[in-house]
């Protein structure tokens, strides 16, 4: 049994009801479970303590509040914790519009027990867990977009510095403008429904309005190896992508970007011993790259290559960052949704058990019943009983 319990506020006004579910939690051998009781919807309201509820139970019909107006209260008050609604009804639309209107479960009181009871709460504190975590997620997401661009600010001196030396103050505006309009584009993916090769895709696409190369590629790690996911310029199809892996560790280019978390600039790849490894094509000449990091994890990189030698400054290094930071939201962004789609997937197979559980519990009652009422008739009825026995035998074929 977990040492660690679980905090249910149970909102039912029926004691009988209320004692079975306790009763039901009571037996759990896997969990142990801390239910305090409220009978009415103010009672549960006044004594709502959110650092001590892990879960509310909640049943729809109360004696001061009725209907969907009674989750909406819950929901209101506790918006972080998740709710099992609970009911006699047997109205299924009633169940769905419970779900949309922010419960994370539906179950009816008839045929609840206490193994159906318990999987429903913990799978209602893993989902309410997954949509909290991406709810922080896009809240951070929006923090980093608006920390981006006021570093924006930062890069646009770099710019400015650059161009005052080469004298041209002109191009240097036009180039601002494109950054900002890239990164800002990048973003608007990042909240967009297109899936993460499409991004990827894009975030290519805009590096280049940046930061010039004549071939580039986005590659993640798996148990130590790097392998590529989207590429331009090579002369291969975007999604005809080579199967060939690089090990971090014995890369120097790579080891180099993972362990100093810095891009890494080589301007003349035929004389430098910093090997990337990523192609046999000697044409290229310099070669930029940076790491892509999810909460300080390593989890990929960027690479862009050039035909001409010292083609790559460290203003395009921090561009190149940039855009690494949103490659690193968009794959954990794919990988939360993941996490959430099977997690709705796994819910989905227990409801259908639970209707396949029901379908089955009523066929034997009604048979039960059937059998009972034979016997009474035999000598009195015959034909009736016979009549009864034919219904019986329908019965159990389904």
């Amino acid at each position: 049994m977990s040492t660690k319990a679980i905090h249910v506020l149970l909102i039912e006004d029926n004691s009988d009801d209320a004692f079975l579910i306790q009763r039901f939690l009571s037996k759990s051998v896997e969990v142990r479970f801390n239910v305090r009781v409220a009978h009415s919807l103010a009672v549960g309201l006044a004594n709502l303590d959110k650092t001590e509820t892990d879960i509310i139970l909640l049943d729809l019909t109360l004696e001061d509040s009725n209907g969907l107006d009674t989750l909406n209260h819950v929901v209101e008050a506790a918006s972080e914790i998740p709710i099992v609604v609970l009911t006699g009804l047997t109205d299924g639309q009633l169940g769905i519009q419970a779900v949309q209107s922010g419960a994370q479960d539906y179950l009816t009181k008839t045929g609840l027990d206490g193994n159906l009871l318990e999987r429903a709460i913990r799978y209602a504190i893993q989902r309410k867990q997954i949509e909290l975590e991406l709810r922080r997620h896009q809240e951070h997401l929006e923090d980093l977009v608006a920390e981006r661009t006021a570093e924006l600010i930062t890069i646009n001196e770099q710019l400015q510095q650059e161009i005052a030396e080469r004298k041209q103050a002109e191009q240097a505006e036009r180039e601002q403008r494109i950054l900002a309009e890239a990164i800002r584009d990048t973003a608007n993916a990042l909240n967009s429904t297109l899936t993460l090769p499409e991004i990827l895709e894009r975030i290519l696409d805009n590096i280049a309005l940046v930061v010039p190369y004549d071939a580039a590629e986005i590659m993640l790690i798996e148990s130590g190896s790097a392998f590529v996911v989207r590429c331009h310029g090579y002369g291969i199809n975007g999604n005809d992508l080579p199967s060939q892996k690089w090990s971090v560790a014995e890369t120097p280019g790579l080891r180099y970007m993972a362990e100093t978390r810095q891009p890494l600039i080589i301007s003349d790849l035929a004389t430098s011993e910093m090997i990337i490894n990523q192609t046999s094509d000697a044409l290229w000449r310099s070669y930029l790259g940076t790491a892509i990091l999810s909460h300080n994890e390593l989890i990929g990189f960027i690479g862009l290559n050039s035909l001409t030698p010292q083609c790559f400054s460290a203003a395009h290094g921090d561009r190149l960052q940039a855009f690494a930071e949103q490659a690193a939201i968009a794959i954990l962004n794919v990988r939360l949704r993941e996490q959430e789609h099977a997690l709705a997937a796994m819910q989905e197979r227990e409801r259908l058990a639970r209707d396949l559980h029901d379908a089955v519990s009523q066929t034997l009652f009604s048979a039960s019943v059937i059998a009972e009422t034979l016997a009474r008739h035999w000598e009195r009825n015959p034909e009736k009983v016979q009549a009864r026995l034919t219904e019986l035998h329908q019965l159990t074929r389904g």
